[in-house]
């Protein structure tokens, strides 16, 4: 009776477990949203890569996603660009070789990522190895140094916080996610109108650690090997007028320490906005007016693709 009670609990955990998978693959509201998401950013790539020599591709977490947009810069500036832009709780390494995947020699690819991103541990997150195996872009998880199938396996479940969340929005008959899927663009933009209040992050120092410095040393290589030209571009982020200053501080320490491995594209805000009514729910997320004069700004940023030297960024302390 005893290997017969294993075996039958073996195989309730193994359908719990696949159960589980499939509704993280296919039913998940954040994920739908995400796999619509990368299908928007197939289709506008295929549509640039068919139509110009080479594209402008710009990528990061949330705060790219819902600042730049391309398909407002190629109408207005006449430069393609694609905003491949996801979640940051894809973690830094899968938005990296996300945006990989979509770049060709001779392009330029913008990073925009959030500084508290790149100055995290550099894991993969369960999302986005959910994302990855949504969307069948396993080749992602390939390419990334130390994965393997079952080490990553039990990340294809929900979670239990997943799970209470969900149950609690259905019983008060809330939307599954805080997005929807109306809100995604041509270009890859994520035109976010909704505004909630929130507070605004401290300007505490960011400093990489060699994990992240042996990172982004490998990012440059890789686009020199393959012909392709990159920049840092820091994300728009709010801050209170009277501490502006600081967050300025802040950010250009923080950019001094990435310019010894990425080129850093002169931003005479770095970073730094302060209209309160420019953000929606975060302090990363513009509305649309504001993801238009960044988008705008970027894109003179690129097309002059003059670069922070070191010594003006120690300036600023």
């Amino acid at each position: 009776m005893r290997p017969r009670f294993a075996l039958r609990l073996l195989g309730v955990a193994l359908l719990t477990w696949l159960a589980s998978a499939l509704y993280t693959v296919r039913w998940n509201p954040e994920i739908a949203f995400f796999r619509r998401a990368d299908r928007l950013k197939q289709t506008w790539a295929e549509q640039l890569d068919r139509r110009f020599p080479h594209k402008v591709v710009v990528f990061g977490g949330s705060s790219c996603t819902v600042s730049i947009d391309g398909a407002g810069l190629l109408e207005h500036e006449q430069l393609p660009v694609l905003n491949l832009g996801l979640g940051a709780g894809m973690g830094a390494k899968v938005l990296t070789e996300y945006a990989l995947q979509h770049t060709r020699p001779g392009d330029t690819v913008v990073m925009a990522m959030e500084p508290p991103l790149i100055a995290a541990t550099l894991g993969v997150p369960a999302l986005g190895v959910q994302f990855c195996y949504a969307t069948g872009d396993t080749a992602v998880l390939r390419n990334l140094e130390g994965w393997s199938w079952p080490g990553t396996a039990m990340d294809l479940r929900p979670g239990g916080y997943h799970t209470f969340t969900l149950l609690g929005k259905l019983l008060l008959h809330q939307p599954l996610y805080r997005y929807r899927q109306s809100e995604l663009q041509p270009g890859g933009w994520h035109r976010l109108e909704l505004q909630r209040a929130f507070v605004p992050d401290e300007p505490t120092p960011l400093a990489l650690v060699d994990e992240d410095r042996a990172w982004l040393a490998g990012l440059r290589d890789w686009c020199h090997r393959h012909e392709v030209r990159i920049a840092y571009s820091l994300p728009w982020a709010y801050a209170p007028a009277a501490r502006a200053e600081a967050y300025r501080r802040r950010n250009a320490a923080f950019l001094l320490q990435v310019s010894r491995y990425l080129p850093v594209l002169k931003d005479p805000r770095l970073g730094v906005y302060t209209v309160r009514t420019g953000f929606a729910d975060t302090e990363w997320h513009l509305i649309p007016a504001a993801a238009e004069l960044r988008s705008k700004e970027l894109a003179q940023q690129v097309r002059a693709w003059q670069c922070w030297s070191p010594a003006e960024l120690g300036n600023f302390k």
